[in-house]
């Protein structure tokens, strides 16, 4: 009787236990052209959001891109991947948990700190290397979340969102998007994209600018299947999530 009794409330312990959390891969993309107002401390909020829900879904990845002159050079410049702690005890976890994002926030604010101070961009290739980091494998079953920590101005030869210019209509620039062969109809299914710390210039010409690119990139990214979101702060942990 004994046996089974324990047989039983192990099996519903075992029943009631909340499944795993779903990892996640994270990719942090910095664009250090003279235009975008993103700066050391915008990159360090993001990453007060990101890694602890890195750390708390063992096995999820965050990885650190710089946008670069030529979109054919983009690189990852450093990544940190979270483990499970030694044991299953909420102390021993939060302890884990609380060492990793430490740990992680100081070898990745240097690496932050060197690309921004050293970035010499006359172009903001945004597409074209948004199409080549989503070629980046990752794991069935994970959740990708990719965040621009940018103004989102487009700047290169597939088009030139920077003022005094005119935007192209959406047609035009889905047009080109399709010839370039980026962003296509569903590449980007399931992938939440996130324009992190993009804010408007001042003034109104400026403000109608500034929501006609918003337009120009919901479309493309609803084409894509992606979900796209816009914040004048950090990423929202809710993106995450």
């Amino acid at each position: 009787m004994k046996r089974c009794l324990l047989v039983l409330l192990v099996g519903t312990i075992a029943c009631d236990a909340p499944p795993p959390a779903t990892r996640v891969v994270a990719d942090l993309v910095l664009d250090g052209s003279p235009g975008t107002l993103v700066d050391l401390r915008a990159a360090e909020e993001d990453l007060g959001v990101l890694l602890p829900v890195i750390a708390s879904r063992p096995g999820s990845v965050l990885r650190v891109w710089g946008l670069p002159q030529d979109p054919a050079d983009i690189r990852e410049l450093a990544q940190v991947r979270s483990t499970a702690a030694s044991r299953p005890a909420k102390r021993t976890v939060v302890a884990h948990e609380r060492r990793f994002v430490q740990e992680s926030t100081e070898r990745l604010v240097p690496v932050i700190s060197a690309y921004l101070s050293e970035a010499r961009l006359t172009r903001s290739p945004i597409a074209e290397s948004l199409a080549r980091l989503l070629l980046a494998p990752v794991p069935p079953g994970t959740r990708r979340v990719v965040i621009l920590d940018s103004d989102a101005a487009e700047e290169s030869d597939l088009a030139r969102f920077e003022a005094p210019r005119p935007l192209p209509t959406t047609e035009v620039f889905l047009a080109r998007l399709d010839r370039a062969g980026i962003l296509l109809s569903g590449s980007a299914c399931g992938t939440t994209i996130v324009f992190a710390h993009c804010k408007p210039r001042p003034g109104s010409a400026a403000l109608r600018r500034y929501d006609g690119i918003k337009s120009l990139w919901t479309a493309a990214a609803n084409r894509a299947a992606a979900h796209l979101e816009f914040t004048t702060g950090p990423i929202p942990v809710e993106a995450v999530n």
